[in-house]
């Protein structure tokens, strides 16, 4: 046997082959991927398998090859690719984060099971309902019995310093799961000081520190505002816990536009975050008519309704504040003190009240009827006892005088008049029953300090542009009226008198420390007001009565409204649709008594602008016929003042429209109509009826509106 060379190289040596098991014919590839290795054909020296993938076939009798110089690029392609993930999941989130902002909860979605947890225990819910509602009582009734149970048994177990069930394995309750989904929406304590440190939320403060004195912390020299005491909110009834919502929310509609919300400790925009209060709260708290129904629960419809209007949403609102009215009812809160006070729970007239006044006040806007009587005066209520509040009489009387104003506009009109006379002279005697100095105007209130002297400041001049609105609502209807008939000239004053009063107390907010705490209602009062003004300084006055206290009375309202507009020009923002639109029918009316063409503006809970301009004639007949007729179904102008009355024997148009003579020798001038919307609205037929003489070149409407709706709502 020759001896084994000894030259052997270091190729010869990689190339050998091995000595493998006989049979074995699979590279090394299919057998790694333990697949059959067959060979395409006979021809070809590589498998099937490594052809179709593109790899290399290497025999099992050679040493398999490694390339060595894949693994760093490996590396880096994994690098880069968890990258790419932690870049992608980071965009996820916060898409998740917007995507929730809307998401709206339902008790539905809170997962299965009952709604109503019975539980064994009964406990006192403040108030008792067998004295409210003695045959409902009777048969466990759904709204005033099983949930109360439920709600003060879950109160008392949360507070029991967070003691948890001894049967772990107990699937929470419907309550527990909503109650854990508010509790992810609290901010921070940090941050709750901050939003009660800026802008004008300590009005708010103030309020809540006196009604709902539980869930705030009182001013310390740490933190010298008024706040919200999270840690011990989070271990109250859902109810509360949405209350604290609802108020955060309302508190940030007052940050100032362009606020960081980081500052806050958000991920997400302050409309972001606001929007997912309101959409959960609404879906899991305020839509159900058991969690509601306690005081907590009326606190909140009545914040979300106050949320509503102060973004505009009139409609919306109005439903949240009748719905919480027919609950309040359902607990007996509009019932009279003297039948047992005691048997109401703490609070529950005084949020009557205020229920009862934002409903009458949004239903004169919308045209609604009054959703409850009157409030209850008892006799020993006078202005003249020492120790009655006198600021709250006086809105308790003024709030009663609007359900005579909702009802004279729900009613027939052929008294109409008549009621408004009536009605005038009972909110005479309520301003007279004032002194004087009540009815002052404040230069400014203060945000630092004395809270307590400038919220009263405020909340006195809120008051008193309440009492100028209505006067207005009152008289709006005759106004323009007076220069065909002179009996409703003292309406057309006592409009002009109310509309200067609420421009100057808007004004006087603007300019205080209180700008921030403006709602768009109160801008859209000031707006209103400025509309009546121009309404009459538009108007053409007869022969002989343009005379020179009229036409300085006109310059000075002109200025008075162009006061307003700088304001609100300053006010106005991207965002503020309603400012800007105020903004530009302002101007067009400014700008109207010195050009041609005729114009026409529908204005949402105020009514139609038409003015009517047409070309000089010199005598009355020429006037006559080459002046257009404003209305075909407006009657006869040259009839007896009589017909001029609202009656029912009149169209539904010429009831709500109130024209200028046109056979009067000043006709050949601009005439201005206007139909209020204080009156029921037209029949649909007739609101889309073409105004003979109106070329549609010639006339402007208002373009935020639709079919000229006078109930439409203006985004505000």
């Amino acid at each position: 046997m020759s001896a084994r060379p000894t030259s052997v190289t270091l190729a010869d040596e990689e190339h050998r082959k091995k000595r493998v098991r006989k049979g074995t014919k699979s590279c090394w590839e299919c057998k790694r991927r333990k697949v059959k290795c067959q060979l395409s054909s006979e021809n070809v020296s590589v498998c099937s398998g490594c052809l179709s993938r593109g790899t290399t076939c290497i025999s099992q009798e050679y040493p398999e090859e490694h390339d060595s110089s894949g693994g760093p690029q490996i590396g880096e392609r994994l690098g880069r690719i968890e990258l790419t993930l932690d870049k992608l999941m980071a965009k996820l989130d916060q898409y998740d984060e917007q995507e929730n902002a809307t998401k709206i909860h339902t008790p539905e979605s809170m997962g299965t099971g009952d709604v109503l947890t019975p539980f064994p225990h009964p406990t006192s819910t403040g108030y008792n309902s067998a004295t409210i509602a003695p045959i409902l009582s009777l048969f466990d009734n759904a709204v005033l019995g099983r949930r109360e149970k439920e709600n003060e048994f879950m109160t008392s177990k949360l507070k029991s310093n967070g003691e948890k069930s001894t049967n772990q394995c107990r699937p929470l309750t419907k309550v527990e799961r909503i109650r854990d989904v508010l509790i992810e929406l609290l901010p921070s304590q940090e941050a709750t000081n901050k939003l009660c440190s800026f802008s004008d939320s300590w009005l708010l403060m103030h309020s809540l520190s006196q009604h709902s004195p539980q869930i705030m912390l009182q001013p310390t020299g740490f933190n010298p505002n008024h706040s919200f005491n999270i840690p011990g909110i989070g271990k109250e009834s859902p109810a509360t816990i949405a209350q604290t919502l609802l108020y955060v929310a309302v508190c940030l509609q007052q940050v100032p536009h362009g606020y960081d919300a980081s500052q806050l400790g958000f991920n997400t925009s302050i409309q972001a975050r606001t929007d997912k209060i309101i959409s959960t709260v609404s879906g899991l708290v305020t839509s159900d008519d058991e969690l509601v129904a306690c005081i907590q629960g009326l606190e909140c419809l009545m914040l979300l309704g106050l949320f509503h209007m102060n973004a505009g949403n009139l409609r919306r609102s109005w439903l949240t504040f009748r719905r919480g009215m027919n609950i309040g009812q359902l607990m007996g809160l509009h019932r009279r003190e003297e039948f047992g006070s005691t048997a109401l729970p703490p609070g529950g007239i005084h949020l009557w009240r205020s229920l009862m006044q934002a409903d009458r006040y949004l239903s004169l806007l919308l045209g609604m009827p009054a959703g409850a009587g009157d409030c209850i005066i008892l006799p020993h209520e006078t202005f003249s006892n020492p120790n009655i509040n006198h600021d709250l009489l006086f809105i308790k009387k003024i709030t009663n005088l609007a359900g005579g104003i909702l009802e004279r506009n729900q009613s027939e009109h052929i008294h109409a008049f008549a009621t408004t006379q009536e009605l005038d002279e009972k909110l005479e005697n309520i301003g007279r029953e004032m002194p004087s100095s009540w009815w002052d105007i404040p230069d400014h209130f203060e945000t630092i300090s004395e809270k307590t002297n400038s919220a009263a400041k405020f909340d006195r001049i809120m008051s008193q542009i309440y009492y100028f609105q209505l006067q207005s609502f009152l008289h709006l209807p005759f106004m323009v009226r007076a220069d065909t008939e002179r009996r409703y000239e003292y309406s057309k004053f006592a409009c002009m008198k109310s509309s200067r009063e609420c421009i100057s107390r808007y004004l006087a907010i603007r300019r205080s420390g209180a700008a921030s705490f403006c709602c768009r209602v109160i801008d859209f009062g000031a707006f209103t007001a400025c509309v009546t003004l121009l309404l009459s300084i538009l108007e053409t006055p007869p022969v002989g009565g343009d005379t020179i206290v009229v036409q300085d009375q006109k310059c000075s309202d002109r200025k008075l409204v162009e006061t307003v507009l700088d304001v609100m020009s300053e006010c106005a923002s991207a965002e503020d649709v309603m400012a800007i639109q105020s903004v530009e029918v302002i101007k067009t009316l400014l700008s109207s008594t010195s050009t041609s063409g005729n114009l026409r503006l529908t204005i949402p809970y105020f009514g139609t602008i038409s003015i009517a301009r047409t070309p000089k004639s010199s005598t009355a007949t020429n006037v006559t016929q080459s002046t257009p007729s404003i209305n075909t179904d407006q009657p006869s102008l040259n009839t007896t003042p009589a017909l001029m009355d609202m009656t029912p024997r009149a169209s539904a148009q010429a009831q709500n429209e109130f024209v200028t003579a046109v056979n009067s020798p000043w006709a050949a001038q601009q005439k201005v109509s206007f139909k209020s919307s204080q009156f029921p609205p037209l029949e649909l037929e007739q609101q889309f009826e073409d105004w003979p003489g109106l070329h549609p070149d010639n006339t402007m409407f208002f373009d935020s509106l639709l079919n000229t709706d006078l109930e439409a709502n203006w985004y505000m």
